[in-house]
């Protein structure tokens, strides 16, 4: 995110005073785009991943689970093939997981 944020003012600093942009300019903003893309993969296919984890777990109902899995494998296959998602779809899993209801406390 520090990358996103930096590089974009940096090279417009540069511009405004050279009105050329510098030449490092190209390989950093395709160092930031694949980084963002890791970002956006690897955040979809960890919410598969937890929802694996939610159909191991007794504590919660499997629909959750298997929203998880199939919400993760969706986000990676679309963004693969699209090549872009609104980032703010990442959270879509935790979201739903904060809206369900919390297991009842088991007694001692």
């Amino acid at each position: 995110m520090g990358i996103r944020l930096r590089i974009g003012p940096w090279a417009a600093q540069i511009f405004s005073e050279t009105a050329l942009l510098p030449d490092s300019f190209t390989p950093l903003s395709l160092l930031e785009s694949a980084f963002f893309d890791i970002f956006m993969l690897s955040t979809f296919m960890a919410s598969s991943i937890y929802g694996f984890a939610l159909l191991n777990s007794a504590q919660f109902p499997n629909g959750l689970g298997w929203f998880s899995v199939a919400y993760g494998l969706f986000g990676v296959v679309s963004y693969a093939i699209s090549g872009g998602l609104i980032p703010i779809m990442v959270l879509a899993v935790p979201l739903v997981l904060g809206m369900a209801p919390l297991p009842s406390p088991e007694p001692q």
